[in-house]
């Protein structure tokens, strides 16, 4: 879907990758942020990672504030929702909602966040400069249970160092824990609309990203709101959406 690209990536609904990633190569100092990344239609090969950082990439990249839903076993996004290859490295990733990963690459090393792929976890190669505060919920991988992390950040451990999954949700939770971000996404096809749709304005962009915002905006109580690192504003959420209350809640407001 992305490839290779610098700048900043923002307020997207990105969908059905069939080649690798949704988000492959992201250069220096690239933010991706507050974007809806799903899988509406099966692909026709095994993906490899929602968000692929290859090529020695490797200086202020940051990944925060988005939604990267998987669709489950049948869509086939079989890696990482986050890899870092040899050679690169991820300033930040936090605020992130990582769920319906089914992990089912058996190279021994399946975990939402990993290096790259046949690499060795063992130990967790130090490719993150900072992660926190985000929520994972994948009960259908398999190997189960899944893992989280199996990269490091330097010199911290684990759900025990703030910068290091500390604050993921829920805090001060085991390490892998799997959070229920309660009831979200489309109850049916999650892209009803067609080429035809749009190309004759039968459907907005507003309006498809409007209708995304409905199908992932948490319900009340949900552990996403007021969860996010509040370095980004006060009250901030996980994800890409927020009940619409806070700063910088602007998925879905296209053309308003």
């Amino acid at each position: 879907m992305f490839r290779g690209f610098a700048g900043e990536l923002q307020y997207n609904e990105i969908l059905d990758t069939d080649s690798v990633s949704w988000v492959y190569q992201p250069f220096e100092n690239t933010k991706v942020h507050h974007n809806v990344f799903l899988m509406c239609r099966r692909p026709s090969v095994e993906i490899q990672a929602g968000i692929f950082l290859v090529n020695n990439r490797a200086s202020g990249i940051e990944v925060y504030n988005n939604t990267l839903d998987a669709g489950g076993k049948d869509m086939m996004l079989t890696g990482a929702a986050v890899a870092i290859d040899s050679g690169c490295f991820l300033g930040s990733l936090r605020s992130n909602l990582m769920f319906h990963f089914p992990f089912l690459r058996n190279d021994g090393g399946a975990a939402a966040v990993r290096p790259g792929i046949l690499e060795s976890v063992v130990p967790p190669p130090v490719r993150l400069g900072y992660a926190d505060y985000n929520l994972f919920f994948n009960p259908d991988s398999d190997p189960a249970p899944p893992r989280n992390y199996a990269v490091s950040v330097a010199g911290l451990t684990v759900r025990s160092d703030s910068g290091f999954g500390a604050h993921d949700a829920r805090v001060g939770g085991p390490v892998d824990e799997q959070v229920d971000p309660g009831p979200l996404g489309f109850s049916g096809d999650c892209f009803p609309w067609s080429d035809e749709d749009i190309e004759t304005s039968k459907v907005t962009v507003s309006q498809i990203l409007a209708a995304t915002r409905g199908a992932y905006t948490p319900a009340s109580g949900s552990p996403m709101l007021s969860a996010g690192d509040p370095a980004d504003g006060a009250a901030n959420f996980i994800g890409a959406v927020g009940d619409g209350t806070t700063a910088g809640d602007l998925f879905g407001h296209f053309g308003r």
